[in-house]
C-alpha cells in the first residue's frame, strides 16, 4: 500500500521519537533489503537513524546494478503481514519502524497481541507510479528479471486473478524460462513434480475450491488435469528461446491484466441481503489503485467485484463520527435499475480509507498533468482535452447548465474473472437530479475550520466542476491570500469586480449583480455552492497543516539549533580574528628586526652548510669502517650512495680522489660479505630480502642474484618437503592389526545388520596435522619467497641502465618455473597422504585439511595470478572427493553383501520342531543353541531390518559427504566444484550407482545351478525381490529426492532418471521372483520324478493309502504359501465351484468328456482315447507354464503348482502302468485336487492336468481298470 499522498506519521509519534530518533548509532551497521522472493541485499550504511530511502536507494541500485535510466521502476516499501506502505524519498526507514505499531494501531484492525509481535521488512520492489509503457521500454535483462519475480508472485498469489487461458500460458512462460524450452514431455512431467505445480499455477488453481463436489474429486485426478494443459501450453511455445524474450513474453501477458501494478488495500464491502431473515454481514475484498483506476476483489474467489477506471468513477472519503464506526471509501460509478439510469454508491469499510483517498487523488492529478502535457505537445488545448474526472469531481455539466450526464455502456457479466460482478454488490443508488433518492451519504467529515457546524448529508453530485487539483489550488490561495497569480495572467486579464476570483473582487458589486439577475431559488443555488467551496477550501488547508506538520517543527528546531551554532561559531571566530593580528604583529616585528642582517645570515648558513657536507665526505671512511664492524650495512650503502656523486664529480682533485678510493676499497669488502651472507644457508628470508635489496644496489647483476636467492629459497624449501616425506614414511597406518582385531571379535548375524562398518584406520598423525605442517611451513615459506621475490625484482622501479634490461620480465618467467617445479613435489606427497585416507568414518577431517589445503592456496594464486599452482590444487581437492565417493560407494557395497550374508545365516538357522515346517520363513526359527532360546527373526522382521539397515547406512553416508558441501568451506560453492561434484559426484557416482549394484547383485542370484544362483536359498531369492519391489515403489524416489534437498542438486548435464532406476528395480524384483517360483516348482518337481520313476507301475500292488510323497507335496506347497503371504498380498481368484473338493477323475480325459464321447466303452470294446484326448484339447485353453508371474501370492503359488504339475504329468508319460497302478494314480490326484485347488488363482487349471495325469495314465495301462469313485474317496479321506 502507498502512502505518497497521504503522510502517515502523525505528529504526535513524530515528536514522541524525535529525542531517540536524534540520537541514532552512527557508526556502521548492516541493513537487509530484502527482493521479491528469498533473496536479500546487505549493506553497510552509516548513521542508519537518519538515512533517506533516497540515499538507500543508491547504494542498492549500485549493488544490483540498476541503469539510472530504469530507477524510477522500483520503490522501498516497509512490509509485514499487516501492513504494506511504499516509502516515498525523503523517508527515513530507520523512525518508520520505530513508529510501526502506530502506524498498525491507526490503518489497521489487528489485535494489541498481533500488533506487538509485527515486524516489519524493507524490501525493494515495483514503484506503483511507474507506467506500463516504460516498462516495456526497459531493456536491462536484471531489471526485467526482479520485475518478473514479483508479477510471477502476484499470480501465484491470486492477487492478480487470472482466467484459465491468462495462467496456464503465464504458466507455461514459468516453465520455460525455469527448465528451458524444447523439453520431452516425459522430463518436462519430472521436473514440474519435482518442483511442485504450484509454482507454476496460481495456488487457488492448484488447491481448488475447496466445495463439496471438489472433495469428492481426487487431488491427484486434478494435478494430473492440470500437468496435462499446462504440458499443451508449454508445446506451444515456439523452437528454442532467451530467458531475456521469456521474460518479456511475461511481463506482456501480464499487462492484459488491468490491475498490473496495483498498490493492494485491506477491506470490507458490505454483502447482499440474503436468505429467509435478509441477513446480510461483510465480505472481505482487496482494493487495488494503479494509474489507470480502482478495482476491487473478492480475496475467497478470486475474482474482480468491481473495475472502474478514474473516468468513470467519483469518490469520498470519511471519518467515523462516533465510537465503534468505521472509515468509508465511497465509490460513485453510473448503474441501472429497472432499466432506469441511477447513480451507484459503494462503500468500502477499512481503516486503510485515508490511505486509498489520497492515492486516488495523486494518481487523478498524475494523469491530469500527464494529459495536459500531451495535449500541449499536439498544440490542443488542454483543458479542453482531460477525459478524466478528478476526485471529488462527477462528470457533469457546468454550474447552472444543463445536467445531463453522457452514460457509458451497461456493464454486462461475463465469465471472465476480469470482468466486473455489479450484481454481486450491496450498493446505494439514487437518480442524477436528487429525486426518488432510495438512500443518503454522508458528506466528507466537518473541516478543521469549521468543526461547529452540524454535518449534514446529501447524494455525490457534480460540483460545478470546482474540484479540479488546478482550481482547487488557485482558490485555496485566493480564500487565504497566499499567492496571487502569475504577473502574465494578471496583465491579460481585464480588472473585473465582479470575477470571484480575480484580484479586484468587489463582494458590494458582486452580490448586487446577483440580486438584480438571479431568482430566488438560484441565489440559493449559488449560496450552496460558496459554501461547499468554503468548505472545501477548509479542508485542504486542514489536510496541507497534517501533511506539513512535521516540516513545521522539523523547521522549529532546526532555526533553534542553528542560532546556538551561530552563537557559538561567532565567539570563535572573534577569537581567531584577534589570535591572527596578533601573529601579523609578531611576524612584522620579527622582520623588521632581522631586515639589516638577512643578507648576512644567508650567506653565513650557505657556508655552515657546505662545511657540513665537506665534513660529512672526510669522515666517510671512518664511517663506513664504522658501520663495517658494527654490521650496519644499510646504514653504509644509504651513505655511500649519498656521497657518490659528488666523489664521481670531484674526482679529478687529489683529496677527493682519496677519499673515493677508500670508500671504493670499503664498499668491495661490504660487498664481500654481503656475497658470503648470502650463499650462507642459516640466513633468514628477512635478512636474506635487505642482503639482495643492498646488492642490487650495489650494482650487482640482476640475472645472478635471481638465481641465488631462489637457489637459496630452494634449500630452504626442500628440507620442508624433505620433513614432509619423513612424516609419510612414519605414519603408515598398521593394517594388519585392524583386520587382526576384526577377525577376533565376531558379531551375530542379527546384529550385524546394524552394525556400521565404517572405520577408519589409525595413524601417528592425521590428516589435518600433516596438511596444516605442509601449510605453516611450505606453503608459508613459498608465499613469504613469492612476495619478498617480487619486491625486490618484479615491482622494483626500475630507472637508468636496468629499465633497458627488462628485469621484471626475466624475474618473473624464473620465479613461475621455481614454483612449478616445488608445487609438483610438494602436490605429490599431498595426494600419496590422501591416499591413505581408506577408512570412511570421520569425514570431518579429510573436509576440514582439503579445505585449509585450498584455502592457502589461493594466497599463491593472488601473489602469482600466472602459476598454475590453484588449478593443480583445486584438482587435487576435487580428485580427493571423488576418490571419498568411492570409497563410500565400495564401502556401501560391502555393507550390502555382508547383511546378506547375515541374512542367510540367520534363514540357514534350524528349526524348533517339523511342526515349525507350516511357518518356513513366517514361524519361530531356533538358532543353532538347543531348543528355548530365543528364536530368530521372521521374514517380515530380517526384510525390515534390511532395508532400514541398508537406509540407514545411505543417510549415514550422505551427512558424512554433505560435509563436502558446507557453508564454512571455501570451495564448496566453487562453480568447479559444487555442480560437478553433487550432480555427477553424489547423485550419480555414489547413490545412483548403489542402486544400480543392489538391482544387479540381485540378478545375479538368479544365474543357473552351477554358478551362485545354484546354491541359493529359495526365501532369500524371494526376500531380494520384495526388497526391490519396495525399492521401485518409493524407496528409490525417497533416496533421489533426499539427495537432491540435501545437496541442491542441479541438473545441469544428464542424469538417470527416478523412472529409469525404477523400471530397472522392478525388473530385479521380477526376475528374482520368476526364478523363486522356478527354483521351488523344480523342488517339488524332483520329488514327484523321483516318486514316479522309482515305482514299478506294473506289478504294484492295489492301493489302500495316499503314497507319502503326495503328502510332503501338499506340506511344502502349504509352507510356501505361508511364506510367500508374509512378503505379498493375496492377490485376485476366480470364483470356486461349489464342489471343487469333489471333484473325480476318470481313466480318460475328464469326467465330462467321457459321458460325451464314449458312451459304449466296454473293455472289449474300448474307443480309441488318443482320440478322446486330443479332442479335448483342441477346446481347451493352452497352459503357459512357465509364464512371468504377477507380485501376489496367488500368482506365485499358480506357477509353483503348474511347474509341478506339468513335470508329475511328463513322468507319467514315460511309464507302463498295471491296473493297480492306474488306480494309485487316480488316488494320489484326487488327495492333491483335495488340496491344491484353493492355492491357484483358477481351479480349472489344477482340474485340467490333473485330468491329463489321470487321462495319460490310462492311455499308458495294461489294463485300464479305473477304481470306484467312493473308494477313492475313502482312501483320500482316510489317508
Amino acid at each position: 500500500m502507498d502512502g505518497d499522498e497521504c503522510e502517515f506519521s502523525d505528529p504526535e509519534l513524530s515528536h514522541s521519537h524525535r529525542g531517540s530518533v536524534a540520537s541514532s548509532l552512527s557508526r556502521a551497521q548492516d541493513v537487509l533489503v530484502y527482493l521479491v522472493g528469498d533473496s536479500a541485499v546487505q549493506l553497510c550504511v552509516e548513521g542508519v537513524g537518519s538515512v533517506s530511502v533516497q540515499e538507500l536507494g543508491r547504494m542498492v541500485r549500485q549493488t544490483l546494478h540498476v541503469p539510472d535510466s530504469d530507477q524510477d521502476a522500483f520503490a522501498f516499501w516497509l512490509c509485514s503481514p499487516l501492513l504494506e506502505l511504499q516509502l516515498k524519498p525523503k523517508h527515513q526507514p530507520y523512525k518508520l519502524c520505530r513508529q510501526w505499531q502506530d502506524l498498525l494501531y491507526r490503518f489497521t484492525e489487528a489485535s494489541s497481541e498481533d500488533i506487538s509481535i509485527d515486524e516489519p521488512c524493507l524490501q525493494y520492489r515495483r514503484n506503483v507510479f511507474y507506467p506500463r509503457s516504460k516498462e516495456l521500454q526497459i531493456d536491462d535483462e536484471g531489471v526485467l528479471r526482479f520485475l518478473y519475480d514479483e508479477a510471477r508472485l502476484n499470480i501465484l498469489e491470486g492477487r492478480y486473478p487470472c482466467d484459465p487461458e491468462h495462467w496456464l500460458r503465464l504458466g507455461a512462460l514459468s516453465c520455460a524460462i525455469d527448465c528451458g524450452t524444447g523439453l520431452d514431455d516425459q522430463k518436462l512431467i519430472t521436473l514440474i513434480r519435482e518442483k511442485k505445480l504450484s509454482s507454476f499455477l496460481p495456488a487457488h488453481v492448484v488447491l481448488g475450491s475447496g466445495g463439496f463436489f471438489s472433495s469428492l474429486r481426487s487431488r491427484g485426478s486434478r494435478h494430473a488435469e492440470l500437468e496435462q494443459s499446462l504440458l499443451k501450453e508449454y508445446r506451444t511455445l515456439s523452437g528454442p528461446q532467451e530467458p531475456g524474450a521469456l521474460i518479456r513474453q511475461y511481463l506482456t501477458t501480464s499487462h492484459a491484466l488491468p490491475y498490473y501494478g496495483c498498490a493492494f488495500f485491506m477491506g470490507e464491502i458490505d454483502k447482499p441481503a440474503a436468505g429467509i431473515l435478509h441477513r446480510g454481514g461483510r465480505k472481505s475484498v482487496n482494493v487495488g489503485i494503479s494509474l489507470e483506476g480502482v478495482y476491487v476483489m473478492d480475496t475467497k474467489e478470486k475474482h474482480v467485484l468491481l473495475g472502474l477506471r478514474f473516468s468513470e468513477l467519483s469518490w469520498d472519503h470519511s471519518y467515523p463520527e462516533t465510537e465503534g464506526d468505521s472509515h468509508i471509501l465511497w465509490l460513485e460509478f453510473d448503474g441501472e435499475e429497472d432499466g432506469t439510469p441511477v447513480n451507484k454508491l459503494l462503500k468500502i469499510y477499512s481503516k486503510q480509507a485515508e490511505l486509498m483517498s489520497g492515492l486516488i487523488e495523486f494518481c487523478v492529478e498524475l494523469r491530469s498533468v500527464g494529459d495536459m502535457a500531451a495535449a500541449a505537445a499536439t498544440g490542443t488545448d488542454g483543458d479542453a482535452s482531460v477525459s478524466h474526472t478528478p476526485a471529488g469531481q462527477s462528470p457533469t455539466g457546468q454550474v447552472g447548465g444543463d445536467r445531463t450526464r453522457e452514460r457509458r455502456g451497461r456493464l454486462r457479466r461475463q465469465s471472465s474473472v476480469v470482468c466486473s460482478r455489479v450484481h454481486t454488490l450491496s450498493t446505494i443508488s439514487y437518480v442524477d437530479d436528487g429525486k426518488e433518492i432510495k438512500r443518503l451519504k454522508p458528506k466528507r467529515a466537518a473541516s478543521f475550520f469549521t468543526r461547529q457546524a452540524p454535518p449534514t448529508y446529501s447524494t455525490v453530485q457534480a460540483e460545478s466542476g470546482c474540484s479540479s487539483p488546478g482550481r482547487k489550488r488557485r482558490l485555496l490561495r485566493l480564500y487565504y491570500g497566499s499567492a496571487a497569480e502569475p504577473q502574465e495572467q494578471q496583465e491579460q486579464q481585464e480588472p473585473e469586480p465582479c470575477d470571484i476570483n480575480g484580484a479586484n473582487f468587489d463582494p458590494e458589486l458582486f452580490l448586487n449583480k446577483l440580486r438584480k439577475e438571479c431568482t430566488l431559488a438560484e441565489l440559493m443555488d449559488q449560496e450552496s455552492c460558496m459554501v461547499k467551496q468554503i468548505r472545501s477550501l477548509d479542508s485542504d488547508m486542514q489536510t496541507l497543516v497534517y501533511e506539513n506538520y512535521n516540516k513545521f517543527i522539523s523547521a522549529t528546531d532546526t532555526i533553534r539549533k542553528m542560532k546556538n551554532d551561530f552563537k557559538k561559531m561567532e565567539d570563535e571566530m572573534d577569537c581567531l580574528s584577534t589570535n591572527m593580528a596578533a601573529i601579523t604583529e609578531f611576524s612584522a616585528r620579527i622582520s623588521g628586526t632581522l631586515q639589516d642582517q638577512h643578507a648576512q645570515i644567508t650567506k653565513l648558513s650557505g657556508v655552515h652548510t657546505l662545511l657540513r657536507k665537506l665534513q660529512f665526505l672526510f669522515e666517510l671512511p671512518a664511517r663506513l669502517n664504522k658501520c663495517l664492524e658494527l654490521q650496519a650495512y644499510a646504514q653504509a650503502v644509504s651513505s655511500h650512495r649519498r656521497a657518490r656523486c659528488v666523489l664521481q664529480q670531484y674526482s679529478h682533485m687529489p683529496s677527493f680522489r682519496g677519499i673515493q678510493d677508500d670508500c671504493h676499497a670499503i664498499m668491495e669488502r661490504l660487498a664481500h660479505q654481503l656475497r658470503q651472507k648470502f650463499r650462507d644457508g642459516g640466513t633468514s628470508a628477512k635478512e636474506l630480502s635487505e642482503c639482495v635489496e643492498l646488492l642490487l644496489q650495489l650494482d650487482e647483476p640482476a640475472e645472478e642474484l635471481c638465481d641465488k636467492f631462489l637457489s637459496h629459497a630452494q634449500t630452504r624449501l626442500e628440507a620442508d618437503l624433505q620433513g614432509l616425506e619423513a612424516e609419510l614414511r612414519d605414519s603408515a597406518p598398521d593394517v594388519s592389526a585392524q583386520n587382526l582385531s576384526s577377525v577376533v571379535s565376531p558379531t551375530s548375524p542379527t546384529e550385524s545388520l546394524t552394525s556400521n562398518p565404517f572405520h577408519s584406520p589409525a595413524a601417528r598423525m592425521d590428516i589435518l596435522e600433516f596438511i596444516d605442517r605442509g601449510c605453516n611451513e611450505f606453503v608459508s615459506n613459498l608465499c613469504l619467497v613469492i612476495a619478498s621475490y617480487q619486491e625486490l625484482f618484479i615491482n622494483r622501479p626500475q630507472g637508468g641502465e636496468l629499465a633497458s634490461k627488462n628485469i621484471p620480465q626475466m624475474a618473473n618467467s624464473k620465479l613461475l618455473v621455481f614454483v612449478d617445479t616445488l608445487a609438483a613435489r610438494y602436490f605429490s606427497l599431498v595426494e600419496r597422504r590422501i591416499q591413505e585416507e581408506k577408512g570412511v568414518g570421520d569425514n570431518s577431517l579429510l573436509v576440514r585439511a582439503l579445505d585449509r589445503f585450498h584455502r592457502r592456496l589461493q594466497a599463491v594464486s593472488k601473489l602469482l595470478p600466472g602459476s598454475a599452482v590453484p588449478s593443480q590444487g583445486t584438482e587435487i581437492v576435487v580428485q580427493a572427493a571423488r576418490e571419498r565417493i568411492k570409497q563410500y560407494l565400495s564401502a556401501l557395497q560391502s555393507f550390502y553383501l555382508d547383511s546378506l550374508t547375515d541374512v542367510r545365516q540367520a534363514l540357514a538357522a534350524p528349526r524348533l520342531s517339523v511342526g515349525a515346517a507350516s511357518t518356513v520363513g513366517g514361524g519361530p526359527l531356533s538358532g543353532s543353541g538347543p531348543p528355548g532360546k530365543e528364536a530368530p527373526p521372521s521374514l517380515p522382521e530380517l526384510l525390515t531390518s534390511l532395508s532400514n539397515s541398508i537406509l540407514n547406512q545411505i543417510k549415514s553416508v550422505l551427512a558424512s559427504v554433505h560435509l563436502f558441501t558446507a557453508k564454512d568451506i571455501t570451495f564448496s560453492n566453487k562453480p568447479y566444484f559444487k555442480g560437478e561434484f553433487c550432480s555427477q559426484g553424489v547423485r550419480e557416482g555414489l547413490v545412483v550407482s548403489f542402486i544400480k549394484f543392489i538391482c544387479q547383485s540381485s540378478r545375479q542370484f538368479c544365474e543357473s545351478a552351477g554358478d551362485r544362483g545354484g546354491s541359493t536359498p529359495p526365501v532369500l531369492l524371494l526376500l531380494l525381490s520384495r526388497l526391490c519391489l519396495d525399492y521401485e515403489t518409493s524407496t528409490i524416489s525417497y533416496i533421489l529426492t533426499l539427495t537432491d534437498e540435501q545437496f541442491l542438486v542441479q541438473h545441469h548435464s544428464p542424469v538417470t532418471a527416478v523412472t529409469a532406476l525404477c523400471a530397472e528395480a522392478r525388473e530385479a524384483a521380477q526376475k528374482l521372483l520368476n526364478h523363486y517360483v522356478k527354483v521351488q516348482g523344480l523342488i517339488i518337481s524332483q520329488m514327484l520324478r523321483k516318486s514316479v520313476e522309482t515305482r514299478d507301475w506294473v506289478n504294484t500292488i492295489e492301493p489302500r493309502n495316499v503314497r507319502a510323497v503326495m503328502k510332503r507335496v501338499v506340506e511344502d506347497t502349504t509352507s510356501i504359501d505361508v511364506q510367500v503371504g508374509l512378503l505379498y498380498e493375496e492377490g485376485v481368484r476366480k470364483a470356486h465351484s461349489s464342489d471343487s473338493s469333489k471333484r473325480t477323475f476318470s481313466v480318460y480325459s475328464s469326467s465330462r468328456q467321457q459321458i460325451r464321447y464314449a458312451p459304449s466303452y466296454t473293455p472289449s470294446a474300448p474307443m480309441d482315447t488318443n482320440l478322446l484326448s486330443n479332442i479335448h484339447k483342441l477346446f481347451s485353453e493352452r497352459i503357459d507354464i512357465f509364464s512371468p508371474v504377477e507380485f501376489n501370492k496367488v500368482s506365485v503359488l499358480t506357477g509353483i503348482i503348474k511347474i509341478s504339475l506339468k513335470t508329475f504329468l511328463e513322468c507319467v508319460r514315460l511309464r507302463t502302468f498295471g491296473r493297480y497302478g492306474l488306480q494309485q494314480i487316480q488316488v494320489d490326484c484326487h488327495y492333491l485336487q483335495m488340496y491344491l485347488w484353493r492355492f491357484v488363482s483358477d481351479e480349472n487349471l489344477v482340474h485340467f492336468l490333473l485330468d491329463e495325469i489321470v487321462g495319460s495314465a490310462a492311455h499308458r495301462c495294461l489294463d485300464p481298470s479305473p477304481m470306484e469313485q467312493s473308494v477313492i474317496e475313502v482312501i483320500c479321506e482316510r489317508g
